[in-house]
Formats: C-alpha cells, sequence, structure tokens
C-alpha cells in the first residue's frame, strides 16, 4: 500500500507504562491520513481515475482529543493495566474507506530503547477480555467488546459507502512480572485512512461530491476524461473542454446521444465531423433583431483538432451542434432576456451555462465576478493549452474558434457557448480577449465553432416555476415522488407535475391548452414543435362532436383491410368547468402532435407502409418545450422485430399495474387537484362523431406513435381493465398528458 504523508500527518503521544520505577513506552508515533488534496496511484488502478475525497480521523481518550494513554504498572499490586483510544473516521467519499492499523518497521514486538535485544513480544494467542488473561511479559489489543488478541497489521475499520463518521474503540494492554528488565520499550505504530478507489462518471456524479478539490470523471460516451470541481460561484463545472467526437472518424462515423447519456430528451445523432483543414458550413439569413445579413447552420458541424497539431483539446462546435439540435433559427432571441434551449451535447445532469444581458442569471457572468480578470478565468499560465492539473480556478483556454475560413484566433482568444439565443441567427457566449478583456455577455452568428463547457445541473422540479423551464437534467436530478405545481407560459394555466416510480416527469393533469381563448399559436420557444409556429384554432363547439375523412380508394389503410378514418385538420375541444369537472380538453391525433401527425391521402406521410415497417414516433406534440408526448406500442407489428416493450406507456404500466395505483384517488374524482406522485388518470372517455362518451368508462391518452395511416397507439384504461396498447382512430379526441425525460 503507497501510504502519503502529504497535508495531514500528526504525531501521537506515547503510552506510557510504568513497571516500578522502571518505565515501558509504547510509543503510537503517527498515523497517515490520504488527505483531500492527495491522489493514490497504483499499478492496479485505471491510471485515468485520479479521486480526492475527503476524509477525518480523530483519537479520543474518555472524551478528549488526545492519544496520551497511561499505563500505570506494579507487579506486586498492579501487574496490568489497559486504557482506551476512541477511533472515529468520515469521509465523502461515495464508495468508502480502509483504515489499518500496522507497526512502522514491520514488527509487533515492544523494543527495549536502550538495548534492542531486550523485547516484550505480542501474545502468542488470543486472551480473554480483560487484561488479567494475557500472559506475562506480553502485550496485546482488543477491539470494542471483543477479546484481547495479539498485534497483528490489519483492517480496524471499512466502509463501502459514504459515511459521515465510524467509531470503534481500541484498547491497549500489557502485563508484566519482575522477571522483565526494566528501561524504555516502544513500538511506532502507524493508522492510514485510505479512501477506495472510485471511478467517476460524468453522468452519474453526485453534486455532493463536487467540491473545491477537482476530481477527475469519465464520459461514458466516448471515455473522455475531464478534470471538474466546485468553482467559488457554487456551481460545478468542467475544467477541460468538451471533447465529443473526437473520437469519429474524419468525416465519417457517427454517435447516438440518448437520454441516459446526455442532456436531450430524444436520441439525436453528432455527424458531420469538419476535416483538417476544412471550415464550418453556414447559410446566410437576416436576422431578426439587428436587421443585417448574419450566418447560421441548422445542421451538425464540429471541428476536433488533432491531439499533434492542436494541444488545446478541444472540440468545436457550431449552436445547432452544441445544443444537439434544438437550437435553431426557429428558436428566436431577444436582445434583452433571450431564450433558453434546455438541451445539449453535454452528458445527462449537465447542462450549457445560461447566457444573456441579465448578470444575475448569466452563469458565466457570475462566474466573472467571483474571477474578474482575464488572468483569473483562464488556466494558469495563460500560454497553458489545457488545464491538465485541474487546477481549481475556471481554467478557460485561449482555443480560438473554428468558422468558415477554418481555424482562428487560437492562442488569442477563448469562446465558450452558452444555452441562450440572442436572435435566429446569434447567439450569447463568453468572450476572452486574451489577457485583456472577459465579455461575458456577448453574441454573434450560430455557424462558428466554439468550445463547450458544461456545468452540473443542480435544481430539481420545484426549484423551477414554468412548464417550460424544464430540461433533462433536472428531471434527472428529482427524487422518485417528487411533486409540484408548474405554470404553461402559453395560457397561464397551472399543472401538478410528480416523478413517478418509472423515473419519468409526468403531468398529473390533463393538458388544458386552447381553454383560455380561441386561437393559440405555438413556438419552438414555448412548445414542442419543430415549425417555425403551428395554431391551435380548430376549437369544437359543444357538445365536442368530432367530424372524420375517410381513406381515399386503393390508399386507404396499410394494417387494416377495412377504411379508417382520420382527420387531418385541427380540431380539439375542451369541457365547460361548469357543466362537466373532468378538466381537460380533448384532441385528434392530429392536433396532439401540433399538425406533424397527418396520414391517410396527405402527402410526405409519418406513418409506417406496409407489415415490414415497424413504429413511427412524432416529434412534434402541442406540450409545452422540454415536454413530449408518451411513446407507444408494445407487442410487435405484424412481420416486424419493432418490439416495445420499453415504450413510455408500457414502462409506465409496468409501475402502476393496477387501475387503483393508476387513477386519480378516488376514481369517481374529477381531477387530480392533489398533484399526487402518481399518475392520477382520469375515465374522461372520448370525442366521436356523435359527441363526448363514455365519461365515468373509461380514459383513453394519445401517445406520439402512429399504427397506420388511419390509427395511432393510446393507453386506455376503465375501472378494472388497463390497455397500454391500444390502437384508436387519429380522428377521435382524446386527453394529453405530457413527460420530461
Amino acid at each position: 500500500m503507497l501510504k502519503v504523508m502529504h497535508n495531514f500527518v500528526e504525531k501521537i503521544n506515547p503510552i506510557y507504562i510504568y513497571i516500578g520505577a522502571a518505565l515501558i513506552t509504547l510509543l503510537l508515533s503517527n498515523f497517515i491520513l490520504i488527505s483531500p488534496t492527495s491522489a493514490l496511484y497504483s499499478g492496479t488502478f485505471d491510471a485515468n481515475v485520479k479521486v480526492r475525497p475527503s476524509l477525518t480521523l480523530n483519537i479520543t481518550s474518555s472524551g478528549i482529543a488526545t492519544s496520551n494513554v497511561v499505563l500505570n504498572l506494579d507487579p506486586a499490586s498492579n501487574p496490568y493495566d489497559s486504557k482506551e483510544l476512541n477511533i472515529t473516521v468520515g469521509t465523502n467519499n461515495q464508495t468508502g474507506y480502509v483504515l489499518t492499523m500496522s507497526t512502522a518497521n514491520g514488527s509487533s514486538n515492544l523494543v527495549n530503547v536502550a538495548d534492542n535485544t531486550k523485547i516484550i513480544p505480542t501474545l502468542s494467542q488470543a486472551a480473554g477480555s480483560t487484561p488479567a488473561s494475557l500472559s506475562d511479559n506480553t502485550w496485546g489489543y482488543k477491539k470494542d467488546t471483543g477479546n484481547y488478541i495479539p498485534f497483528a497489521s490489519t483492517t480496524i475499520l471499512s466502509n463501502n459507502t459514504r459515511t459521515n463518521e465510524d467509531s470503534t474503540t481500541l484498547t491497549f494492554a500489557a502485563k508484566v512480572d519482575y522477571t522483565k528488565p526494566s528501561g524504555l520499550y516502544e513500538q511506532d505504530l502507524v493508522f492510514t485512512a485510505t479512501p477506495n478507489m472510485v471511478t467517476y462518471y460524468m453522468q452519474d456524479l453526485d453534486p455532493a461530491v463536487c467540491s473545491k478539490d477537482p476530481i477527475e470523471a469519465i464520459d461514458l460516451r466516448d471515455g473522455n476524461t475531464y478534470w471538474v470541481a466546485e468553482l467559488d460561484d457554487g456551481n460545478c463545472w468542467m475544467l477541460q473542454n468538451l471533447q465529443l467526437g473526437n473520437t469519429l472518424a474524419t468525416t465519417s462515423g457517427s454517435m447516438t446521444l440518448t437520454p441516459d447519456d446526455s442532456n436531450v430528451s430524444q436520441n439525436w445523432t453528432l455527424t458531420n465531423k469538419i476535416p483538417s483543414p476544412g471550415n464550418m458550413p453556414s447559410t446566410t439569413i437576416t436576422d431578426d433583431v439587428s436587421g443585417s445579413n448574419s450566418a447560421i447552420y441548422n445542421n451538425n458541424a464540429f471541428y476536433c483538432a488533432p491531439d499533434g497539431t492542436n494541444q488545446y483539446k478541444s472540440c468545436y462546435y457550431n449552436w445547432y451542434t452544441a445544443t444537439a439540435g434544438s437550437g435553431t433559427s426557429n428558436v428566436t432571441g431577444k436582445d434583452t432576456t433571450g431564450v433558453d434551449v434546455n438541451e445539449s451535447i453535454c452528458p445527462s445532469g449537465w447542462v450549457l451555462p445560461k447566457g444573456g444581458s441579465d448578470s444575475t442569471t448569466n452563469n458565466f457572468s457570475i462566474l466573472y465576478s467571483y474571477y474578474p480578470s482575464a488572468t483569473q478565468i483562464l488556466v494558469d499560465p495563460v500560454t497553458a493549452t489545457d488545464n491538465i492539473n485541474g487546477a481549481n480556478k475556471p481554467g478557460f483556454l485561449l482555443s480560438g474558434v473554428y468558422n468558415n475560413s477554418g481555424g482562428a484566433t487560437m492562442g488569442e482568444r477563448g469562446i465558450y457557448w452558452t444555452r441562450t439565443a440572442f436572435s435566429n441567427a446569434r447567439g450569447y457566449f463568453l468572450f476572452i480577449n486574451g489577457t485583456t478583456s472577459v465579455s461575458p455577455q456577448y453574441y454573434n452568428d450560430k455557424d462558428t465553432g466554439r468550445s463547450v463547457r458544461c456545468l452540473r445541473e443542480t435544481r430539481k422540479i420545484y426549484d423551477i416555476d414554468n412548464m417550460q423551464d424544464m430540461s433533462p437534467a433536472i428531471a434527472s436530478n428529482t427524487n422518485i415522488g417528487s411533486a409540484t405545481t408548474l405554470t404553461d407560459t402559453r395560457d397561464n394555466n397551472e399543472y401538478t407535475v410528480a416523478k413517478l416510480k418509472d423515473g419519468k416527469v409526468w403531468m398529473t393533469q390533463n393538458l388544458r391548452l386552447g381553454t383560455n381563448s380561441s386561437s393559440v399559436t405555438l413556438t419552438p420557444m414555448d412548445s414542442n414543435i419543430t415549425a417555425s409556429s403551428w395554431t391551435l384554432n380548430g376549437k369544437v363547439a359543444a357538445p365536442g362532436v368530432f367530424t372524420s375523412v375517410s381513406c381515399g380508394v386503393g390508399n386507404c389503410e396499410d394494417r387494416y383491410s377495412g377504411v379508417t378514418y382520420y382527420n387531418n385538420s385541427d380540431a380539439y375541444y375542451c369541457t365547460p368547468d361548469s357543466t362537466n369537472n373532468y378538466v381537460g380538453c380533448y384532441y385528434n391525433w392530429y392536433t396532439a402532435t401540433a399538425g406533424a401527425g397527418i396520414g391517410g391521402d396527405n402527402p410526405g406521410t409519418i406513418t409506417p407502409v406496409g407489415t415490414s415497417v415497424g413504429y413511427k414516433d412524432v416529434s412534434s406534440s402541442i406540450c409545452p418545450k422540454g415536454w413530449y408526448l408518451p411513446s407507444g406500442g408494445g407487442v410487435p407489428l405484424s412481420g416486424s422485430t419493432d418490439d416495445r416493450p420499453n415504450s413510455d406507456f408500457n414502462v409506465l404500466y409496468n409501475n402502476y399495474s393496477s387501475t387503483s395505483e393508476l387513477l386519480v384517488e378516488p376514481v369517481t374524482a374529477y381531477n387530480n387537484t392533489s398533484g399526487l406522485p402518481r399518475p392520477g388518470l382520469l375515465l374522461v372517455g372520448a370525442a366521436t362523431v356523435s359527441g363526448i362518451g363514455n365519461v365515468g368508462k373509461y380514459g383513453g391518452y394519445w401517445s406520439r406513435s402512429a399504427y397506420s395511416k388511419g390509427t395511432a397507439y393510446s393507453f386506455t384504461l376503465g375501472n378494472s381493465e388497463i390497455y397500454p396498447q391500444t390502437i384508436n382512430y387519429k380522428y377521435l379526441g382524446q386527453p394529453v398528458r405530457c413527460l420530461a425525460y
């Protein structure tokens, strides 16, 4: 075992043993504590793993912080004596620690200081629980209430999990007679508290582990490692630039990001790595704020310089790529507050910093207030090309940019994306101009490849106010069973939401979009749509009669032989609170998917064609931004191996497999007003060609998954039955529940 006396080494006072007028001393001369600033390396450990957990080791005797233990021995009247040492160990290391005891020279004998040929050996075998049970002229120790045993190098305490404190009592004793020569006897005991080695992963990093002392964590997606630490603003930051994609082959290869490993709500593929010495593509558009021509690129584009030619260890991403495809020109910013995009290529649980003109919320502005100069915010020294030592400071780099002319300003400027749009063509970023100036609220075109630093998201659902504030990282941080009320900024309706047993955050009330007005225009800033806008205006009059359109001859149903009905027109109905307190609205599938879920004869159909094609999901919906229609489906389709046991509705059912668990309590209630941490589904029936029917008998909820041209999957249940894989006609009006990953 490698023992490091780096920052916390204490000399422990001797244990005195008196034998008449002679003095025998057992010296516990030192213990070794692996300090928070020490790193352990061993050939048996991954060389990439460097951990610096916090450890505390305290030794007291009779409640007093001292290691001085006195044993009074008189061969005639008191031939033996004992004293206790109380040992306490605490750690924040998630895999615990080991506390060992040994001797400095490897011997277990007490040695006469004046004559090293004279010794007192340790016990040869275990004795009883009292000092009197020891053999003459021997010494030993016991742990807590056990028996005295021979001294040997051994583990005293260990724990495989984080612990505030573990304690034990060691009792040392000696027994002598007149045959033992008088003199000073000693032995150096060494107590070593060592953290168990741990591999930290970016995706699983507990915010409590992130402290002022840096640790190195592995990105599960590609094996890249990053130093991370809590900086003076209180946030846990990456101390090195993101290198996601550097392992992909130049101009080819791809990496699929998932909600499990990245800050995305749905799978997204990173591709289009720019070759060296290529350049970043761009498209010129008219900026909606300045009115001037600006450059944007609504497609993947990134560049990673080989280490051999650029030691900045940085990849450069346009804003679309940095935001994992969610930062398009449709996300229109404003020159006063900006619009945040909550998804990114950061690891799950991590986010792009918030930008914008408000210095009280801009993460870079706040960080700069604690490190108010370029030399403080840059890696030290500023000529360094990577924060390889994990210095406990931001450690930003003058890594430059990669633009439509190739790499530029490397060694001169450092530029880092935020998640905040300034306009449809420009985004906010941190701009460091050499060692002379820092501008945390800068903005410019979205097409340029800039560096990325991520910070750990610590907020939970009850730390935000609006539905649109939700992000995958916030959902991940939230504990199962947590519930709160959030406001939909589109119409100011409030909804109870909860993280349910399936590990996802759900609305526990039915969507009511459209209740407050006859027309609602949705945009990517407030809704789950990719088009520049979509208008909800097809409100159906009472009593909620929905129309249908039949498939054309020869173009009808690809999974049924009969004619199937659908509707490619906006249609929804909201029950008046005064006449029917099943609070919520009914939407046909075209409306629920914000016009993207077309079918029938419509060109560009998204639905499956033929029996060999699997499920087809629609990415857009009338859910708030950051929220999504659940995925549906279950059993394999005819002729397909595309099974879906893990669809959102199936997983929900597997965790709440009875109607009493799924339905609002009591089942006759009209609305889940309590927002209990349970689904709280309602038996609201459906809107048909005859109006609202089967209220109080069953409830069906749309998924985002098409089954055919005229049908889509629903989750349907009654008072005593549950059907998580129901197939319903798309013209039907059914309620909507949205979820956030």
